[in-house]
């Protein structure tokens, strides 16, 4: 029984994924998010100052926003955020799409983060298959398959440009 158990958490340990790792950038020579992530990797010290910043002082346009909020409550919408740390684009966006997020009060359990590096791979090929040209790309699924994504800059705003994606 206790061999049982062990196995039973040995098994569990290893297949748990490690989240907010980071590395050195060869680049800047700068420690950066590698890999999965989540907001408390995206408030730590490495990324605290963009996320708090751009957060803060986005104001995302009212009355988009509350079509938005029903529009995603009523589908069933999972998200994808690709971003690399060190990338200005991802540092002015992401926390813009958290606090259109939060505003409309959807569950970080549907978003999932991963940071790349400069090539805008992870380490341990989480995003291989997302064909990632450029960062951030947000990426928006309906009952598992994707609907559409927005990939560096939107292209009017975050919150219009998820609400055309979703409708």
């Amino acid at each position: 029984m206790i061999t049982i158990l062990a196995f039973v958490l040995f098994i569990t340990y290893a297949s748990a994924q490690e989240v907010n790792r980071t590395k050195i950038d060869e680049k800047s020579q700068m420690e950066v998010l590698i890999g999965l992530c989540n907001r408390d990797g995206l408030k730590s010290n490495l990324f605290k100052t963009y996320y708090e910043s751009e957060y803060s002082s986005y104001t995302p346009e009212a009355t988009t926003m509350a079509i938005l909020k029903t529009a995603m409550a009523t589908k069933n919408i999972k998200v994808t955020v690709v971003m690399g740390s060190w990338c200005g684009d991802s540092q002015e966006q992401v926390p813009r799409f958290f606090k259109i997020i939060d505003a409309i009060g959807y569950a970080d359990t549907n978003v999932t983060i991963y940071c790349v590096d400069r090539t805008k791979k992870t380490d341990k090929g989480e995003t291989d298959n997302l064909n990632i040209t450029l960062v951030p790309t947000i990426i928006f699924y309906q009952d598992g398959k994707e609907i559409g994504r927005i990939t560096e800059t939107p292209k009017t705003s975050i919150e219009k440009d998820m609400l055309e994606i979703i409708s």
